[in-house]
């Protein structure tokens, strides 16, 4: 490797660890989209149990408003409104009466 290319490297990956800490704004930024399969794009998003504590971010046992994707995956927003994709396993869907999907609306909100 190059002398020239070493240090851009080396710039670009301390570049990331103070973005990472948010110690300034990162110069680039990558998105994607997470495509819904056909039964979640009828619906904003569903409620569901988180079943895990493999995820330092979620909290067990705890509803969680999910949008499903077409690769097993989820999202979901963590305790600190960050938002995670997780494997769909770690949530078991629940079925909530529509008062208290209300209710539960407001109250993460």
């Amino acid at each position: 490797m190059s002398r020239e290319r070493f240090e851009r490297l080396k710039d670009s990956l301390i570049e990331a660890g103070q973005a990472m800490r948010r110690e300034r704004q990162s110069s680039r930024e990558f998105t994607y989209e997470i495509e819904l399969t056909g039964r979640s794009k009828n619906r904003q998003s569903d409620w569901a149990m988180c079943l895990t504590s493999d995820e330092d971010a979620l909290v067990p046992l705890k509803l969680y408003r999910i949008k499903y994707s077409t690769t097993g995956q989820v999202s979901v927003v963590d305790e600190e409104g960050e938002k995670l994709v997780c494997p769909a396993k770690w949530f078991l869907r629940v079925s909530l009466a529509p008062e208290v999907k209300q209710q539960v609306a407001q109250l993460a909100s």
